[in-house]
């Protein structure tokens, strides 16, 4: 059986050139590039126009369509119209800027006009589901056309907690001790 976790998966958006160990798959916009380890093969499909990291030749997609995860496990997973990948220290984003509109990629800041922040999505690796950064941070930028002060707010969310039943016993209970009595 083969194993399509890393260094096979969705591909890495930069701007400008491939980080070291990694190759270009292709240009996509606005000078970013999508970019795989240099161990696998880029695979670009119509419906998807970010390229998915492959082991050979032979076409990859649909075992990581059904398991979606990045071609490195240190990269963080995003969507918009289709998957992509970020280094760990990027945001993903998207734009609707009129000659760009719909376009997506990565930046530690993203700059411009209509650029839209997103959020981490899960992936599994080898029945592993995360979520990187385990912090997520999203900042947004605003500017008036009658104003030239930038508008920018912060915020962040740790690490999810978990509930259960249990958890819950002593709201139930408590509220049946308030509830029955009103009913005799």
């Amino acid at each position: 059986m083969v194993s399509y976790d890393p260094p096979f998966g969705y591909s890495l958006r930069v701007n400008g050139s491939c980080p070291e160990s990694t190759k270009q798959c292709t240009a996509t916009w606005d000078g970013l590039v999508a970019c795989c380890p240099s161990d696998s093969t880029c695979k670009v499909s119509d419906n998807n126009k970010n390229p998915i990291c492959c082991p050979n030749e032979a076409d990859c997609r649909e075992p990581v369509f059904q398991i979606p995860h990045c071609a490195n496990a240190s990269w963080a997973l995003y969507e918009h119209y289709g998957l992509f990948c970020c280094k760990e220290d990027h945001q993903g984003f998207w734009t609707s800027e009129k000659k760009h509109n719909n376009s997506f990629g990565c930046a530690k800041q993203p700059e411009g006009v209509s650029r839209t922040i997103l959020t981490p999505r899960a992936q599994t690796i080898s029945s592993t589901t995360f979520t990187y950064p385990h912090r997520a941070t999203s900042t947004s930028a605003s500017r008036s056309a009658s104003a030239s002060a930038t508008y920018t707010s912060e915020t962040s969310s740790s690490d999810y907690g978990s509930s259960s039943a249990a958890d819950h016993k002593g709201a139930i209970a408590g509220l049946l001790l308030v509830v029955w009595p009103v009913w005799l």
